[in-house]
C-alpha cells in the first residue's frame, strides 16, 4: 500500500503537476514560465534516458547472449585484481597483525607514484594505462580461473 502511494505521489510530482504547469505557462504567454517548464522537461527526459542506458547496461551484463559480465570481468576486473592481489594480501596480513607502520610503508610509495603519475601525465594517461592492462594476456599456466570460466 505504501509503495502504491509513493508511486502515485511520485507520478503526480514528476508528470501531472509539471504537465499542468506547462499548460498554464502556454496560456499565460510569459517567456519566463516557458523557459522554466521547457528546462524541466529536458532534464526529466534526460534522466529517463539515463535510466534507459543503465537498463541496457544491466541487460548487457546479465544476458546469456552477450555475456557482458564475463567479458567485463575477463578484460578489465580480473587483470587488475591479479596485479593488485599480492599487495592486497600483504596489506591485509599487516592490518590483521596490527602493524600499521608497515601498512603505511607498503602503500605509501604506491600512492605517491600514482599521484605523481597523474600530476605529470594527466588523467588521460591513466586511461591509456588501463587500456594496456586490458590488452595484456594472463601468463600461460595450467588450470587458471580463465580456463574454468571458458567452460561455463
Amino acid at each position: 500500500m505504501i509503495n502504491f502511494l509513493f508511486t502515485l505521489v511520485s507520478f503526480y510530482a514528476a508528470v501531472v503537476y509539471p504537465m499542468y504547469a506547462s499548460m498554464k505557462a502556454i496560456d499565460r504567454k510569459r517567456p519566463d514560465d516557458d523557459v522554466l517548464w521547457l528546462t524541466y522537461w529536458i532534464v526529466y527526459i534526460s534522466v529517463l534516458m539515463g535510466e534507459f542506458v543503465k537498463l541496457c547496461l544491466i541487460y548487457y551484463l546479465i544476458s546469456p547472449r552477450f555475456k557482458g559480465a564475463v567479458t567485463l570481468y575477463k578484460s578489465g576486473i580480473a587483470p587488475i585484481f591479479r596485479k593488485l592481489s599480492p599487495s592486497i594480501d600483504k596489506t591485509g596480513d599487516l592490518i590483521m597483525k596490527g602493524d600499521f607502520q608497515a601498512v603505511r610503508k607498503e602503500l605509501g610509495p604506491q600512492l605517491k607514484e600514482l599521484q605523481s603519475f597523474v600530476q605529470k601525465d594527466g588523467p588521460e594517461a591513466v586511461n591509456r594505462l588501463l587500456s594496456k592492462v586490458k590488452s595484456t594476456k594472463p601468463s600461460a599456466g595450467g588450470g587458471s580461473s580463465d580456463d574454468a570460466a571458458k567452460e561455463n
